[in-house]
């Protein structure tokens, strides 16, 4: 392990299916080296769910989710609608139950991005927010166009923190808690498809003007690999090839090779094994 004295911080970016990246990238983060109680943890969108099941200690049931119950139609429909409600209240709640117990007990400082859904400000859902989770994961994960849907929590309305947040935000927000190292797994190493840009864009422009300035501002920006200005030493991951999944498409084998891919490039990064003070063989997959 780390010398006892390292502050670790985690940033997990969104991405839709593509975010099978960073739950293998966690799955190895634990088996490999032995991280399950980070200091801080920063996650957007797609991303969400994998933190809460994390530091819930949950690792196979985040191996499950995404091997095994993400192609259902119920979820993403043939016609590219994606049903958050089935995500949230049928697989997070009844098929593989998030465990709400060991998520609040978490010592891990954590941050989940949301937008605000009137003015298209960033906000960050912590350990001190004391909203429901699922509610939580509802509105980190509500996309505009294929979802559609605006979730409140308290008083407020939100959609996707991916549409105001980026890379940068996060490990901003994740670096000013004190962390030492901040190791970034980026899932979105490439620029959306010209096809999503399309019905985001005009998504945005039907939008209030506060919301509409941030996802205008968001799609203009360049995917990013690594934050920069940050006073922790950062540790940036990203997909080593091309993925063959996106936001919401993605073939089940494709599913299991970004999983296998993040859990590889997370266990062959020779930055992450001198930080561990470990060294290992080339790995591709997860056994």
């Amino acid at each position: 392990m780390t010398k006892s004295d390292e502050k670790i911080g985690l940033v997990l970016t969104g991405g839709g299916k593509r975010c099978a990246y960073s739950a293998g990238a966690l799955s190895a983060l634990k088996e490999v080296y032995g991280l399950t109680r980070p200091y801080a943890l920063g996650a957007e969108s797609g991303s969400a769910g994998n933190a809460f099941y994390y530091l819930a200690e949950q690792y196979e049931e985040l191996r499950t989710i995404w091997l095994h119950h993400l192609n259902d139609e119920k979820f993403v429909s043939r016609r590219g609608r994606v049903n958050i409600d089935y995500l949230i209240d049928e697989i997070c709640k009844k098929q593989v139950p998030l465990n709400t117990k060991k998520l609040s007990a978490a010592q891990t400082q954590y941050y989940i991005t949301v937008t605000n859904a009137d003015t298209g400000a960033t906000e960050f859902i912590s350990n001190t927010s004391f909203f429901d989770y699922y509610e939580t994961l509802r509105a980190a994960k509500a996309l505009p166009v294929v979802y559609g849907k605006k979730v409140r929590l308290g008083l407020k309305r939100y959609i996707d923190g991916g549409m105001s947040a980026n890379i940068q935000t996060l490990a901003s927000k994740i670096a000013s808690t004190g962390v030492t190292a901040l190791i970034t797994i980026n899932c979105e190493s490439v620029r959306r498809d010209t096809l999503s840009k399309m019905f985001l864009t005009a998504e945005a422009l039907r939008s209030p003007r506060g919301l509409r300035l941030a996802m205008l501002k968001d799609l203009a920006l360049p995917p990013g690999l690594c934050p920069t200005g940050v006073s922790a030493r950062a540790y940036c991951l990203s997909p080593s090839r091309p993925l063959r999944v996106g936001t919401i498409a993605g073939t089940p084998e494709a599913i299991t090779e970004a999983f296998n891919l993040g859990y590889a490039d997370v266990t062959n990064s020779q930055e992450l094994q001198t930080l561990f003070g470990k060294s290992h063989g080339t790995n591709t997959r997860r056994k």
